[in-house]
Parts: C-alpha cells; structure tokens; sequence
C-alpha cells in the first residue's frame, strides 16, 4: 500500500512538473541548471531559506509590535479598551460559534425562541447578547495602529529597497526585456534576497492571517496572499524572476501610504489622514489599475509567448494575475465608497474595518449581571 501511493505521489508530481506543460518548445528543467557561465538560475533548493526568514520576520514583527508600537501607541493617547463582556452561556456560545448576527429568527440551526426559553432571557435580550459578544471580540484601536505599523515599517523597508535594486535594471523601463534572453537571466545577490525575503512576509503574513484584527475583505485578502504565494514560487522556480519583481514593487508602492492613513485615522488626525488618503487613491489607481494590466498582465497575456514559445502554463501565470487584477478593481470600488463617504460625511472612514456595535442599557443590565450558564 505504501509502494502503491509512493509510486502515485511520483506520477502526480511527474504531471504537474511536466516539461510540456511548464515549459515552451526547446527548454526543459535542465535548461535552468547552472553552469560555470556567471548565471546563476534560482533553484528549487533556495526556497528552503524562506522558511526559516519567515520565523524571523513573525518574531521581528512580535518584537517590533510589543516593544516598539504598542508603547507608541499608548504615549499618543491610545488605551486598550475594554467592553462589556457578555455572560457566559453555553447555548449562546455554540450558537456564536456557527453565526455570529442572528438574522430572521435564526441562528444556523438555532432557534432565538429556543435559545431564549434554554437562558431564561427574552428574545430581545438573547439578541442583545450577540452584540455584546460581537464587541467583546471587536479589536481595539491600539491593536489596529501596532498592526498597521508593522506593516508600515516592512513595506516601506521593502518598497525603497525593491526601487533602489530595480532603478538600473532594463526591465523596470521596459517590460518586454522580462522575456528577451528567457531562460538565461542571471538572478544577482540583490534580486535574490529581495524575493525571498517578499516570499517569507507573504508567507508569515498567512500564517497569522487568521490572529490578524479581521476586516470585512478577510477572505478576499486571504486569497491574495495564496495567490502572491503561489506566483512567487513558480515565478522562482522557473526563473520568471523579472517580471515577479515589477509585480511586487507595483504591489508594494502604496501599502506605506495606506497604512501610515490608517495609523493617523487611529491617532484622530483626521486631516493628515484624508491628504494620506487622497494620495492613496490616486497612486492605487495608476498602480494597479493602469500599470499593472497595461504593463504587466498585457506582456505575459500578449508579448511573453511570441517571443518565449507557448506552453500550457501560461495559463497559470495569467489566470493568477487576472484574478489579481479582479480583486485590485473589487477593492478600488470600496476605495470610491470611502471617498463619496468622505465627501458626504468630511470622515475619511476605513469600510474594510468592523464597527463597534451600540448596545442599548435597557435591560442589557441583566445580562451582564446575571451569573448563570446555559
């Protein structure tokens, strides 16, 4: 049994690393070997060191986070706040677990009225429950500005860097050299570094994904980074490296940006945040709206392949970028949201968070009194 799928696990890795389908006419994986020619072609070997880099930059960003921003934070006048925690009931709790906002008289499966009857409380107060533990879990401010500047810190570390490498490099003034000369493009100890070091944030960045404070595009942002991921490593391993790096740096240019608006809607300066906000948009729209198909996805749709050969895995590459691009123009819609928010109320508010909830006093008394357990 254990030769049976040993030998079906080299099949299924046969097929998916087929030369045919990866590679256009003429190349084949040993085309990517190095030789004693001064080009030195990434290997699969090398992602083992993105491993170990992305435990760096989780403990770094630990570090960073608890010792640096969270004391920032504090001496700017942010506080940990605290909200009125919901009495424990174990009804309700398995409840919230499978939905946390009641709708229609439902919980999944969960009947208000039955979970009223189960906790001696009126369906008016069972759905007051909810909106209590909906804030208990709500993150605070503070939590929101220490993970903003994390993330400030890194993109504008990674976005300098990855401008200075690029700055000399034919491809950032003229994409279609991405192709010309494939597969034989020397991947130099600056490039190298910068792409793992973007492979293991992408990769930490998953891994804590789901302790992130979570906004309403959790998913959609979840979805980007196994796709940035993904990309990535194929990229990598078929030395697709230039093109990788304008995608990242593209990526990269206003990250900064909206993540220093966010720290300053966090602080309550809200004039600094509308100016970083208007900037944001812009930059977003000529980045990913303008560059990044006209420049990026147009030569691996239109030009890679006249010059490289075709091959199925084309596919791949542009299948991921489109769906890129798709959520690039799904989340610019929620950038004009904000904007005609602003417009209306004069507050730049960031829609991708959860609100607190209002939870009225009337009768809400008895729930956070009452000690007992469902």
């Amino acid at each position: 049994m254990d030769m049976d799928a040993l030998s079906l696990w080299k099949d299924i890795k046969a097929t998916f690393w087929s030369e045919k389908f990866w590679f256009p006419k003429n190349l084949t994986w040993e085309s990517l070997e190095n030789k004693e020619d001064g080009i030195y072609h990434p290997q699969l070997n090398d992602l083992y060191l993105v491993l170990p880099i992305a435990v760096f930059l989780t403990l770094f960003r630990i570090f960073l986070e608890r010792y640096v921003f969270c004391p920032l934070g504090k001496n700017l006048g942010l506080k940990e706040e605290k909200c009125a925690r919901a009495v424990y009931y174990k009804a309700l709790e398995n409840a919230y677990r499978l939905n946390r906002r009641p709708c229609n008289g439902l919980v999944q499966n969960y009947d208000l009225t039955g979970l009223a009857k189960q906790t001696d409380l009126s369906i008016r107060q069972v759905e007051r429950w909810f909106r209590i533990r909906r804030n208990q879990d709500k993150p605070s401010v503070l939590k929101k500005f220490v993970e903003s500047g994390w993330r400030c810190t890194f993109y504008s570390a990674i976005f300098t860097y990855g401008v200075i490498m690029l700055f000399d490099k034919v491809w950032l003034w003229k994409p279609v050299n991405c192709w010309e000369g494939y597969p034989h493009h020397h991947v130099s100890n600056d490039i190298y570094w910068f792409y793992i070091t973007e492979l293991a944030f992408y990769l930490s960045s998953l891994a804590l994904h789901f302790s992130d404070v979570r906004r309403k595009d959790f998913w959609e942002l979840f979805i980007h980074h196994i796709i940035t991921i993904l990309l990535l490593t194929f990229s990598w391993i078929q030395n697709m490296i230039r093109i990788g790096t304008l995608v990242l740096v593209i990526h990269d240019t206003i990250d900064p940006i909206v993540e220093s608006a966010k720290m300053a809607k966090y602080l309550g300066k809200q004039n600094l945040c509308d100016m970083l906000f208007v900037g944001f948009a812009s930059i977003w729209f000529i980045t990913r709206l303008v560059i990044f198909p006209w420049k990026i996805v147009y030569t691996t749709l239109f030009m890679a392949h006249p010059i490289v050969g075709f091959c199925p895995g084309w596919y791949v590459y542009n299948i991921l970028l489109l769906t890129l691009q798709f959520l690039h123009i799904k989340w610019f819609f929620v950038i004009c949201r904000v904007a005609v928010h602003a417009i209306r109320t004069g507050k730049t508010e960031d829609l991708r968070s959860e609100t607190e909830e209002e939870v009225s006093d009337e009768n809400s008394v008895h729930i956070a009194a009452t000690q007992k357990s469902g």
